[in-house]
């Protein structure tokens, strides 16, 4: 029999039928399996509920929750969390699903670092569509250790701690406010990077969970839509709270909400209080690049934010780009002279390759007005030589009739010589 940890999964779901087996068999099936794997279906319409009903009935580890009515990822994670009793918590999606050893080593590595609130693996992910795995290695340890809050704050930078691969302990999560309503797809993003901020976190360096990417998915999706900003002003708000200005500065320090980029920054600047140091250190961190890209927004607020930021480095910017301009401009007039001349060498090329399709032409005509004049000759000449052979011919008949009268004559003179002698020798 598999050992158990003290771990509840939480996993709301919503009409993923073609993925919850896979995901309910990925936990089932562990070397170390959970000791629950609470299922909230938020009132799905499709197979859910007879697949739920075959894996509880199979393993009495997993315990269905049914909605009435839709409620949301959020507010069903709260409500599984309220029916779970275990001491760390792993809230999943049901078309994610962790790899083998993923319980053992992430419990056991934080049993191993009690001070650690949160511990990670790797943000990898499956192509929903293709099935392709995408690992992505941290980089940030060779082996499973514990970052101290000041050490998490240097590490985290422009990265983030993967929900779909993250165990926390129960009392961390609860003390976090658990998944805020109002921060919707980053909820769990935050909760993390709170606990991290407070307690520190531990880090397994493997691939032991997979997201599924999929394009129409809750938090792919958000991030795209126009709530997104809505979304991270809420961001702002919470950390501009009571509850978390214990982590408000880490949050400004880290640079951390630098993941969502330029959105971020246009969301500050169109806030009432943008100019307060809370705002303006959540917008610290950002890539000078990033600043520069704000001064060409047509939002007068956010190119006066990117102005701010880039200090007294503005002028040689200015004085860069307006160099950059000139470079350009001298660049677009140089193309321009080089087309044109290009398009009058084509031109020219144009009237030389007719002029010579003219001229080849012209002695294609003559070679068939030759080729023709040629054929003639030698008709003719062939006509000349037949009648010069019928000449010869007649020639020839001639002299023979010729010599052939000759002898006729020859004789007929002398039949009359003779006649005319023995005439007259008569009359004598």
């Amino acid at each position: 029999m598999n050992a158990i940890a003290d771990l509840s999964v939480i996993m709301p779901t919503y009409n993923h039928a073609q993925y919850l087996p896979r995901a309910l068999q990925a936990l089932v099936t562990q070397s170390v399996v959970p000791a629950e794997i609470v299922v909230v279906n938020d009132a799905s319409t499709d197979e859910t509920p007879a697949i739920l009903e075959t894996y509880a009935r199979d393993y009495p580890m997993v315990k269905v929750i049914t909605n009435s009515q839709n409620r949301r990822t959020n507010e069903s994670v709260q409500i599984g969390l309220a029916r779970a009793s275990g001491k760390y918590v792993y809230c999943v999606a049901s078309d994610d699903y962790v790899l083998p050893g993923f319980v053992e080593k992430m419990v056991g590595t934080l049993e191993a670092h009690p001070r650690a609130g949160v511990c990670s693996a790797y943000f990898s992910v499956v192509d929903g569509v293709t099935g392709e795995i995408r690992p992505n290695a941290s980089g940030w340890c060779s082996a499973p250790r514990y970052f101290a809050p000041d050490e998490f704050e240097k590490l985290i930078g422009h990265s983030s701690i993967p929900g779909h691969a993250s165990i926390l302990k129960r009392s961390s999560f609860e003390a976090a406010g658990g998944f805020l309503p109002d921060l919707e797809w980053h909820s769990d993003w935050f909760l993390s990077l709170v606990v991290a901020f407070r307690e520190g976190m531990c880090h397994v360096p493997e691939m032991l969970s997979l997201l599924t990417d999929m394009p129409q998915g809750y938090s792919s999706h958000g991030m795209r839509s126009a709530k997104q900003l809505t979304v991270l002003s809420a961001v702002f708000d919470r950390l501009a709270s009571p509850e978390y200005a214990d982590v408000a500065g880490a949050f400004q320090r880290s640079g951390v909400l630098s993941v969502f980029g330029l959105p971020v920054l246009r969301m500050a600047a169109s806030r009432a209080d943008v100019w307060t140091r809370a705002t303006l250190g959540l917008v610290n961190g950002f890539k000078t690049e990033e600043y520069e890209a704000l001064l060409d927004d047509p939002d007068p607020r956010v190119r006066e934010l990117g102005g701010f930021f880039l200090g007294p480095f503005w002028t040689e910017v200015k004085q860069r780009r307006a160099h950059e301009a000139d470079e350009r401009r001298e660049l677009e007039l140089a193309v321009a002279a080089h087309q044109e001349a290009c398009a009058e060498l084509r031109a020219a090329q144009i009237e030389r390759d007719n002029a010579l399709a003219r001229l080849q032409q012209r002695i294609t005509e003559t070679e068939s007005q030759l080729t023709a004049t040629n054929n003639l000759l030698v008709e003719r000449d062939a006509r000349l030589k037949e009648t010069e052979a019928v000449a010869a011919q007649l020639a020839d008949q001639l002299r023979r009739m010729e010599s052939s009268y000759f002898w006729k004559a020859r004789t007929l003179l002398r039949d009359c010589k003779h006649a005319a002698v023995r005439s007259l020798g008569k009359a004598a």
